[in-house]
């Protein structure tokens, strides 16, 4: 079986809590705050993308936490589709553009890449690890879901690179896994 890498346990902590009382459940969500703050200093270094999104992720966040944020029945951005879309952004390359947030109806976490009006493409990250996309790229529509464990599907990968390519022909490599 492989090996979690300390950023995938670091994001599967997040996702567990302890359950606990008393100074027992008090120090691991110390250690845990004091390794998430150690994980954030890092991220500067080692996830360039992510640190360059991640202020715009957190505002969505803060904005969409709450039933009918948006006055239409909208669903609360969950924080398991957040820490999800962070895992996400933080496996493409630190020279992937930079994708516009927001926040679906269905409370996911909803990326963005946008060249142009024939060339977008949009991933919904669902709590659950599955990624809802659709791309225009042209005159060539492409949509799915696919599931989302360790690394960026290809396909998703291979669009974020011809999304953001000047002629819609990218090398396919623009979100390729590290």
């Amino acid at each position: 079986m492989k090996k979690a890498s300390g950023y995938q346990v670091f994001v599967m902590s997040l996702m567990v809590g302890t359950g606990g009382v008393g100074s027992a459940a008090m120090d691991i969500a110390n250690k845990r705050r004091s390794i998430y703050e150690c994980q954030a200093e890092r991220a500067e270094t080692y996830f360039p993308l992510l640190n360059a999104v991640l202020p715009e992720m957190q505002e969505v966040l803060a904005e969409t936490s709450y039933p009918n944020w948006n006055g239409y029945g909208a669903e609360p951005v969950s924080m398991m589709s957040f820490e999800r879309a962070k895992h996400f952004i933080s496996l493409l390359p630190g020279s992937t553009p930079v994708p516009g947030v927001s926040a679906s109806p269905s409370g996911q976490i909803l990326l963005e890449w946008y060249r142009a009006p024939k060339q977008l493409l949009s991933v919904s990250v669902s709590p659950i690890g599955q990624l809802h996309f659709s791309a225009l790229v042209g005159n060539e529509e492409s949509y799915g879901v696919r599931d989302f464990v360790d690394r960026p599907p290809e396909d998703i990968s291979r669009l974020i690179g011809e999304v953001m390519t000047p002629n819609g022909q990218g090398d396919g490599n623009a979100g390729a896994s590290r």
